[in-house]
């Protein structure tokens, strides 16, 4: 299974290589993109951070390396489990870049 992440994380980061030069936005943001559809949809909200204890979080682990940029990934494992599904997820915001903020 770890091989197999690994080979999909290999070919994977080989295509973000053509994204390098696009400048980094950064003015999408969570509170502006909330304060703009409130008025449209009044029932939403901004979800909470949930901690499950059986979880291990290891954040911002660097898969592939440019000499102008790093690619990360997060990935949460299970402690009680020793053979844990994996779920890739990709993506991206159209040219645009987002810088993740906790």
């Amino acid at each position: 299974m770890k091989n197999i992440f690994l080979t999909v994380l290999f070919f994977v980061s080989n295509s973000f290589f053509g994204q390098i030069n696009f400048p980094i936005d950064t003015s999408y943001t969570i509170k502006s993109t909330y304060a703009k559809l409130i008025k449209k949809y009044p029932f939403i909200k901004i979800a909470e951070e949930v901690k499950n204890k059986n979880v291990i979080e290891i954040n911002d682990v660097v898969y592939s390396q440019d000499k102008n940029r790093a690619l990360h990934f997060d990935a949460y494992l299970n402690k009680i489990k020793r053979k844990n599904p994996a779920v890739v997820m990709i993506h991206g915001g159209g040219g645009n870049q987002v810088i993740k903020v906790r």
